[in-house]
């Protein structure tokens, strides 16, 4: 319906006022002897509200300041035109009013000085007309100019309170419908970031948790289910402190501790437990968020770290033993030395110092995978020999060392070199070979009263060789001269 309006309603309003004035003319009451140019009038008026000769008056979409002032001018002339030709232009300001109400809801409120501007030059020639008889009226002369002159600036003053008015209301509406974008704008930013923040933490891999000042679980991110295989109300309901593993809860109660006591933000690196059981290690940071308004709780993030602790684990192992035989190195054998030899110990303490014999020959005609099995079947026979509590080394080809920290006489260490060349003196089936494997053992006694780890080795490897010089199983390092190495 709006649209048809919009097509042909200045077509129906035309007809209609065409009737209306062609019957008052007919009883002597409008338009005397003007009727056909008022009736041109009245068709010209009709086809300026035409939307297309509507939109060029206005100056298409750009609505320039010229485009207005000719539309303004177009609107005063067919006001005041169809005003003064009916012969009651005088009585009739408020033609200029209803024009101006209707240009300015087209134009909007900017166009009402051009609207009064036009009004009052084409009322003012409506007047002159009058005065010098060129425009017919039914009233006097003396009346159509005063009541004229009256009419004029109602309209005037009404078309400029009218544009102040719409000007007003025009910014009122401006700034709320700025207001609403802007609120719009910031409800889709929140919402945005909302939901951001709502992936970011489903979807992490770290598990996001928070807590009260008690420790009672008040939220969890969905991550809990795939990192310790919980559902987040399962979770939700434990107790935190039956997931942490027993050694290391006084690590857990410090972290918490440290938090309330106003330390903002802290971590450790605690075992928690799986859903299958498993312990899992978890590098934990922690914040206190109890005054902060959106939180008010201790956040928690954490992360499995198993993979990690194993792989720090492994280099630590590999750091300090031997890659073929699993025994402790030469590194790792020096610094168990060096805290023996600083120990206040009641008994004495041993090195045995062994060296592999005939294991080039192994090595050089059975070949290199022979030889390696040899050196682990050597190691598998201190490990079997040497007592509870002692470390046994490789350093280093087929040179192999045994810490007797806890041995009270030389007699007990001699004891334990006898039971191990015993045992390498038995041939080993190795790959589809009888390998014999001998061994030559040097004996240092006392590694206590601040003795030097470096030189109770050399003791021990200077013994080693006068076993080895003599064709003895073993031989202890006593006080005497110097020995050739």
């Amino acid at each position: 319906m709006d649209s048809w309006w919009r097509r042909f309603g200045w077509l129906t309003n035309v007809g209609l006022a065409l009737v209306a004035l062609n019957v008052l003319h007919a009883f002597g009451l409008a338009a005397q002897g003007t009727i056909g140019l008022l009736d041109l009038v009245l068709v010209a008026s009709g086809v300026a509200q035409h939307p297309r000769v509507e939109h060029w008056l206005k100056g298409g979409d750009q609505q320039s300041r010229a485009a207005m002032w000719r539309q303004a001018a177009v609107g005063a002339v067919l006001t005041s035109s169809a005003s003064y030709l009916t012969g009651w232009g005088p009585l009739l300001g408020i033609g200029f009013v209803i024009f101006a109400s209707n240009m300015m809801r087209i134009a909007g409120a900017r166009s009402w000085r051009a609207i009064l501007c036009t009004s009052v030059v084409t009322a003012a020639a409506g007047q002159a007309g009058i005065a010098l008889g060129w425009v017919p009226t039914y009233v006097s002369p003396v009346t159509a100019q005063t009541v004229g002159t009256l009419g004029t600036l109602a309209a005037a003053l009404t078309i400029r309170i009218l544009g102040l008015t719409t000007a007003d209301r025009e910014r009122a509406t401006a700034e709320r419908i700025h207001v609403e974008r802007e609120l719009r704008i910031s409800a889709e930013r929140a919402s945005r970031t909302e939901n951001r923040f709502r992936v970011l933490v489903q979807d992490s891999a770290d598990v996001i948790s928070v807590t009260d000042a008690s420790g009672h679980v008040g939220y969890v991110s969905g991550a809990v289910e795939h990192v310790l295989g919980y559902p987040v109300e399962d979770y939700s309901r434990l107790a935190g402190i039956d997931l942490i593993h027993p050694d290391d809860r006084p690590a857990s109660f410090a972290l918490h501790r440290a938090l309330l006591s106003g330390i903002p933000q802290d971590r450790a690196e605690l075992r928690l437990r799986h859903a299958d059981g498993s312990w899992r290690w978890h590098e934990v940071v922690a914040r206190n968020m109890l005054d902060n308004p959106a939180v008010e709780g201790i956040v928690w993030n954490h992360r499995d770290i198993t993979d990690r602790k194993h792989y720090q684990e492994r280099l630590a192992y590999d750091a300090t033993h031997d890659a073929l035989t699993g025994l402790a190195n030469r590194s790792a054998f020096l610094q168990a030395l060096e805290r023996a030899c600083a120990a206040d110990r009641p008994g004495q303490g041993a090195v045995l110092y062994l060296d592999l014999d005939g294991f080039k020959p192994i090595n050089d005609r059975l070949g290199h995978a022979v030889g390696d099995a040899s050196l682990v079947a050597a190691a598998r026979a201190l490990q079997t020999c040497a007592p509870a509590g002692a470390l046994v080394a490789r350093l280093g080809g087929d040179e192999f060392a045994v810490l007797l920290a806890d041995v009270r006489t030389a007699d007990d260490a001699v004891a334990v070199a006898a039971r191990v060349t015993d045992w390498l003196a038995e041939p080993v089936p190795i790959d589809g070979h009888l390998v014999q494997i001998g061994a030559s053992i040097g004996i240092a006694m006392r590694l206590g009263d601040h003795a030097d780890a470096d030189e109770t080795l050399r003791h021990a490897d200077l013994a080693m060789y006068r076993a080895k010089r003599e064709r003895q199983r073993w031989h202890l390092y006593a006080a005497e001269p110097r020995l050739p190495v």
